[in-house]
């Protein structure tokens, strides 16, 4: 059995510090892997960070304190997307957008299937859905 937990995190960072190495430190002195979903990272405004982390409690309530310390503001990430099936018209283009194949159309009922544990939340879904079916969600 692995004491190791599996987090997802948004992190918010100001315009100050878009230039500090963060992920490195969470990997070197934190032992924490790490990976990076999406990111987007500019001097003049505040930039963000979806991460997974995978590593043991311990280690991550460390790095926790230290992303506070640097004046990021971390967010957990527990629900990501979600499909809207009262909105979803099935029409597939999702799927075959989906790069983890979290999104699939089921062959008996012709309608999408989304498997929430495999999404990594790319965002590529979202963006192109014609209906605006598929949504982000976070929870603080």
């Amino acid at each position: 059995m692995t004491d190791k937990i599996r987090k997802k995190w948004v992190l918010h960072f100001p315009a100050t510090n878009s230039d500090k190495p963060i992920a490195y430190h969470l990997v070197k002195d934190f032992n924490l892997v790490i990976n990076i979903l999406q990111a987007t990272a500019q001097e003049e405004t505040d930039s963000f960070l979806i991460l997974e982390v995978i590593g043991r409690k311990k280690d991550i309530e460390h790095s926790l304190e230290f992303l506070r310390q640097q004046d990021i503001e971390v967010e957990d990430m527990e629900k990501g997307i979600t499909l809207n099936f009262n909105k979803c018209i099935h029409c597939g283009l999702c799927v075959g957008l989906c790069p983890t194949e979290a999104l699939t159309i089921d062959h008996l009922t012709w309608e999408v299937c989304f498997n929430k544990s495999e999404c990594v939340v790319c965002d590529l879904c979202l963006k192109y859905c014609p209906v605006k079916a598929i949504e982000m969600e976070f929870l603080k």
